[in-house]
């Protein structure tokens, strides 16, 4: 059966969405599953709270969960939600240049496996905080 090249994009953006979900899904279980707790980005009680916060993005000072962080190029990111779907974050960075934004999971899991000098961790004494007391 022929598609007509509408068609065929549909399907694409399909195939590219479910790729996109398995490359998410696997980089949490993997995450989930890592030792070494310095390194592992989301725990199970993360998750759980993320997905106990109704987030807006119109909040005005929104709260960070969590804070990632990599020693050797100095940025932090501070982080208000995770999207499981997406694997999208939603938060801080505080980089070079300083802004709010979205970061995927995928990209900080492969970031780190690539250049292991520049692993992306989380911080594990973060403890949950108002943005406002970080941008003072």
């Amino acid at each position: 059966m022929k598609h007509t090249p509408q068609e065929e994009g549909v399907i694409e953006l399909r195939n590219s969405a479910s790729n996109l979900n398995a490359s998410v899904s696997e980089s949490i279980k993997k995450i989930l599953e890592d030792d070494d707790l310095g390194h592992q980005l989301l725990t199970s009680e993360l998750l759980e709270r993320f997905d106990s916060l109704d987030f807006r993005t119109d909040e005005v000072d929104p709260l960070f969960i969590t804070k990632f962080f990599c020693i050797r190029s100095h940025v932090q990111w501070y982080v208000c939600h995770f999207d499981r779907a997406t694997g999208e974050f939603f938060g801080f960075i505080n980089s070079e240049y300083p802004h709010w934004g979205t970061f995927n999971i995928v990209d900080l899991v492969e970031y780190s496996e690539q250049v292991p000098d520049m692993k992306v961790e989380r911080s594990i004494n973060f403890q949950e905080v108002r943005s406002s007391s970080v941008m003072e």
